[in-house]
């Protein structure tokens, strides 16, 4: 990760309330970061190539809802994976989701790219942890 850039972090969930207080949250835990919202994750993926194709350089976190109408966290995942868009694993997914399924937090956490499963809501301490784990420059 490049720290001398801002950590480019993106959300996806289709409650635009919900992203408007992860990203609050974010801003007040991590001192430099460029956050993305995106409402629907066709859009993510959309904006994913777009962003692959222009700079090359992934969200270093992508915070992602299992449950969305359109194409939901699971369908994300798989797609995500299929377009190789990430070839050295530079995005570290976080599920942020109601789910409280063993079944669903075992089945994100045995995925290549989820590193974490976060059940609604999040607090600002559980993301100062996920990232002192992961990054502590952004702290």
């Amino acid at each position: 990760m490049d720290y001398a850039n801002p950590a480019n972090i993106m959300i996806i969930d289709d409650d635009e309330i919900n992203n408007f207080i992860v990203e609050k949250l974010i801003k007040k835990v991590c001192k430099i970061t460029k956050i993305t919202t995106c409402t629907d994750t066709t859009n993510a993926i959309d904006l994913l190539l777009s962003i692959n194709k222009e700079s090359g350089r992934l969200p270093e976190f992508i915070f992602l809802e299992l449950f969305s109408p359109s194409m939901n966290g699971w369908d994300f995942l798989a797609e995500y994976s299929r377009l190789n868009l990430d070839k050295i694993i530079e995005s570290r997914i976080i599920i942020l989701t109601c789910s409280i399924f063993q079944r669903d937090i075992d089945l994100a956490l045995n995925h290549t790219y989820v590193i974490d499963y976060i059940t609604k809501p999040v607090t600002t301490e559980r993301l100062k942890s996920l990232f002192a784990k992961s990054c502590s420059a952004l702290l």
